[in-house]
């Protein structure tokens, strides 16, 4: 046998070797890493059923995943699959580049403690960023590029309760079924695609969406049509995780919205806006309870003021 091909046969049987391998240590590693992550940084524990990864799809399987809350057993968050497939252009572009993301019944309890205090505060603040640090040279920072798609997520469940209320009312999310065709910062385009579609009930209320899908040479769009009315900007604020630098004391917005998203395998993604938002009724004021803000009426179209009444 010739002297090439015998090296070409070994490297061969190495790179299998190392794949098959890969099978073992990425699901280890994986396990062992989070969980010693999530020990170390909270008081949480982070838990799986199984971890499989398959090298020659480029596939990664999580099933049975559970956070507990802080200082207790009840989970915070649980999944029962989520399944990555990579793409592998994430090499060749090098960026994130999922050819499908599947989340089955996810799980999530929210609690609010306090004003702006959470059972999740304790993760937002060990993620939030010093702003003592100084800032990165705008020159040395590549942003993260990325490119999600055919994201869906099944039979999603959450509970929210208020104990800061004195009803302490429970909203219930059950039947959450999601549909996202793509989400990314660069220029890719793959063959195939879901229908974007959003259905859940919302303390047993209906709720559906769907949006539609319009090739073009090259390039394809979401569309996506968003209305809402009456929607109490006071209440909304009061629930915000994080402190805001005002403080919203009434208000309401109403909007009218119809939301384009298109990719293409050439050129950056776009978000086209159409039609216009209307912002009725807000009245805001700083920490020291001095007025800042007290409109009666403000319409903008394509993110362009048009006018504005009773300030």
């Amino acid at each position: 046998m010739p002297r090439w091909i015998k090296i070409t046969l070994i490297t061969i049987a190495v790179v299998f070797g190392l794949l098959l391998l890969s099978m073992l240590i990425v699901p280890w590693q994986i396990k062992k890493q989070s969980e010693q992550w999530v020990a170390t940084y909270t008081q949480r524990t982070l838990s799986y059923e199984r971890v499989y990864f398959n090298p020659f799809t480029l596939k990664l399987e999580l099933d049975g995943v559970v956070l507990s809350e802080a200082d207790r057993d009840d989970r915070f968050i649980s999944v029962d699959r989520v399944m990555v497939a990579v793409s592998p252009y994430s090499l060749l572009r090098r960026a994130l580049i999922l050819s499908r993301l599947e989340v089955d019944s996810p799980y999530l309890n929210v609690e609010l403690l306090g004003e702006q205090h959470y059972n999740f505060s304790d993760l937002v603040a060990l993620f939030a960023t010093d702003d003592e640090e100084p800032p990165e040279p705008l020159a040395e920072k590549r942003p993260f590029h990325f490119s999600l798609n055919n994201i869906v997520v099944t039979a999603g469940t959450l509970d929210f309760v208020d104990y800061t209320s004195a009803t302490q009312p429970h909203h219930r999310v059950r039947q959450l079924d999601l549909s996202v065709p793509f989400v990314g910062n660069i220029p890719f385009l793959l063959d195939e695609y879901v229908e974007p579609q959003l259905s859940l009930l919302l303390n047993d209320a209906e709720i559906s969406a769907h949006g539609r899908l319009k090739p073009f040479h090259d390039s394809l769009e979401t569309q996506l049509f968003v209305n809402l009315s009456d929607l109490d900007l006071a209440f909304y604020a009061h629930h915000s995780p994080v402190p805001l630098p005002v403080v919203v004391t009434g208000g309401s917005l109403d909007i009218d919205l119809d939301l384009s998203y298109r990719i293409s395998r050439h050129e950056e993604p776009q978000l086209l806006v159409g039609e216009c938002w209307c912002l009725t009724t807000c009245w805001l004021q700083d920490q020291d309870k001095a007025a800042i803000v007290r409109s009666a009426l403000l319409v903008v179209d394509r993110c362009r003021p048009i006018c504005c009444a009773g300030i």
